[in-house]
Formats: structure tokens, C-alpha cells, sequence
């Protein structure tokens, strides 16, 4: 049931695996007021950093996430979604919960 709610949202290429797993560290990372380091990603979702920076480029070009490069350390740089990928995560954890009738009455 995840996986098509998941899959009708996004569609076939954003609801992959890698993909996926990126918008949920974000969304986690972002409910708990944490900043997200481009290379933090790799070890966080258990990915090589290539496919990290595959994947980023992709949900930038969606507008699913923001990246921001730090101001005090040109080298590093920050990601973090957009406020249309926390309303899409929201939605999806929403029709999670409708889909499943929880909490259950």
C-alpha cells in the first residue's frame, strides 16, 4: 500500500528507492530542525555519494528540495526541502494514515 501511494505521487523515477530515502532523511531532518550536509547523505540512506548527487540534482530540478551552500566554508553545502516537498511528505504520511483508517476509531 506505501509503495503505490508512494509510486502515484511521485511517479515511477522519484519513488525509487534512493530517491525515496533522501526525501524521507529530509523530511526527518527537517521535522527536527536539523540542517543536512550533502555528504551526510551517503551514510544516511546507504548510498554511494555518486548516486546521492545523481538523485539531489534531480529533486532540485523538481523542486522538491533547496540547497544552499555554507557562508563561513565554501566547501560545504546544505540541502533541505522545499516547502512544496514538505507539503508533498505530508501528504503522502496523510493519505498513509487515511488509507490505513488510523488512528483507528
Amino acid at each position: 500500500m506505501a509503495h503505490k501511494v508512494r509510486r502515484d505521487m511521485l511517479g515511477d523515477e522519484l519513488s525509487s528507492e534512493p530517491c525515496w530515502y533522501i526525501l524521507l532523511d529530509l523530511y526527518r531532518s527537517a521535522a527536527l530542525g536539523w540542517r543536512v550536509q550533502i555528504t551526510s547523505l551517503s551514510p544516511a540512506i546507504g548510498a554511494p555519494h555518486s548516486t546521492v548527487r545523481r538523485w539531489l540534482s534531480l529533486l532540485i530540478g523538481e523542486g522538491l528540495i533547496i540547497r544552499s551552500d555554507d557562508p563561513g566554508d565554501r566547501r560545504r553545502s546544505y540541502v533541505g526541502l522545499t516547502p512544496k516537498g514538505f507539503i508533498l511528505l505530508e501528504e503522502y504520511f496523510r493519505e498513509l494514515r487515511a488509507q490505513a483508517k488510523w488512528p483507528p476509531s
